[in-house]
C-alpha cells in the first residue's frame, strides 16, 4: 500500500496552487548526541524509550507560502497509538505553534485521493500564511504572519524568528510492543513547502 499511495498522495498535493514552487523534505530521526564521559548506565531491563520524534530541517516559510504535511496515519496503519505532527518556529525550533493529532488528521487524505481504498491510512494537513491565494478549507491552518512578534501575547520579549520552521512528527507506542514503533516499520512523514514563484525577469 504504502509507498504508491504515499507518492499519489504527493503528486496530488503538488496541483495545489500552479503560481507556487514546491519544495519536498522528507522528516528524519534527530542525530542521537555525542557520548560524554563518564558513560550514563545502562537503562534497567525492560526500560525503553516510547516514541519516535522524526524532525524536518529548518525551512523558510515567508507570508504567501504554505506548506502541507503528509504521509501515513500511524495509528490507522497500526504503528502507534498516538500520532501528530506539530510545527515550531525559530531556526531552533524555539516555540510550538500548532499542532494536529491522528484524530484531526483521520480522512484528510480523501481531499486530494478521494478513491483510493488506502485514503484512511494517509494524512494531508495545509498550514498556511497564503490566506485566500493559498488552500482553504477544514483540513487547513492558518498561521501567524511571519513578523509576529510571538512572545508578546504572554508579556515576554524573547525574539522569535517565525519565518523559519521545523515539523516534528510523533509516532507514541506501539500497540503490540507497548514501546517505540521500530524506524523501519514507519514511513516517515514529509513536507512540501510551497512559496510564490519570482515575478522578476
Amino acid at each position: 500500500m504504502a509507498v504508491t499511495a504515499v507518492s499519489g498522495l504527493a503528486a496530488g498535493c503538488t496541483v495545489l496552487c500552479p503560481a507556487t514552487t514546491a519544495l519536498a523534505q522528507t522528516l528524519a530521526p534527530a542525530a542521537a548526541p555525542a557520548p560524554t564521559a563518564p558513560t550514563a548506565p545502562p537503562p534497567a531491563e525492560g526500560a525503553a524509550n516510547d516514541a519516535d520524534d522524526p524532525l524536518s530541517p529548518s525551512f523558510s516559510l515567508p507570508d504567501g507560502s504554505f506548506v502541507v504535511a503528509y504521509g501515513t496515519n500511524h495509528v490507522a496503519t497500526r504503528q502507534a497509538s498516538y500520532s501528530s505532527i506539530s510545527l515550531y518556529a525559530d531556526e531552533e525550533a524555539a516555540v510550538s505553534v500548532t499542532a494536529k493529532s491522528h484524530r484531526d488528521l483521520r480522512g484528510t487524505a480523501r481531499d486530494y485521493l478521494p478513491d483510493s481504498p488506502d485514503a484512511d491510512q494517509l494524512y494531508a494537513w495545509t498550514f498556511s500564511r497564503a490566506g485566500d491565494a493559498g488552500p482553504t478549507g477544514p483540513h487547513v491552518t492558518e498561521l501567524p504572519p511571519a513578523g509576529t512578534d510571538f512572545c508578546a501575547q504572554f508579556g515576554a520579549d524573547r525574539p522569535v524568528d517565525m519565518s523559519r520552521m521545523q515539523a516534528v512528527a510523533r509516532a507514541y507506542m506501539q500497540p503490540e510492543t507497548l514501546t517505540h514503533p521500530a524506524l523501519s516499520s514507519l514511513l516517515l512523514d514529509r513536507l512540501l513547502v510551497f512559496t510564490p514563484k519570482s515575478t522578476s525577469k
